[in-house]
């Protein structure tokens, strides 16, 4: 295979970040992310930094509907709002999450009807798992629960069909 051939199948898998939608923060150093185009993909790989804006957040609904299967975050990441993946059907992976250490929740919904989503690791910091976080993914196949939380809210977990184990701290 050629360089060529390798680096169109490499920007097939990760869109260019012109395609990420963003907003600028308050303080004029960060932005959130607010979606992308195009919505179907393999994977959408969110970048450390768009433009010169460090991001550090997901939008409520940023992503919510979108076909891909992977999705990869940047651990500068501090913040995901309300539903941001929610009825993402397709997605299998969410990678970079565990290394996003300012994270200290997930929120409700977030990626509620994630029916093909089979694991992922949460950040050590985090301290709650919000109302219905992980609802409905089918195909769910464990979860550790971090040491430091205090909060798993309701129907987190439910309709985690294919559950193999769990860890729930003290």
């Amino acid at each position: 295979m050629l360089l060529n051939d390798i680096l169109v199948i490499i920007d097939s898998f990760f869109p260019d970040t012109l395609d990420i939608k963003y907003t600028v923060n308050s303080d004029h150093k960060t932005c959130t992310i607010t979606g992308a185009d195009p919505t179907e993909g393999y994977a959408l790989n969110i970048p450390e930094v768009i433009e010169g804006y460090t991001v550090t957040e997901i939008s409520a609904e940023a992503f919510k509907d979108y076909r891909m299967e992977v999705i990869v975050l940047p651990d500068t990441i501090k913040k995901i709002g309300e539903g941001a993946f929610y009825n993402c059907e397709s997605l299998r992976r969410v990678q970079g999450l565990e290394k996003c250490t300012s994270l200290m929740s997930i929120s409700n919904a977030t990626f509620e009807l994630c029916k093909n989503l089979i694991k992922m690791e949460l950040p050590q910091n985090v301290l709650s798992v919000g109302d219905r976080a992980f609802y409905g993914c089918e195909d769910w196949k464990g979860a550790t629960i971090p040491q430091n939380a205090r909060h798993v809210g309701a129907l987190a977990y439910a309709g985690c069909f294919s559950v193999e184990d769990i860890y729930i701290p003290k």
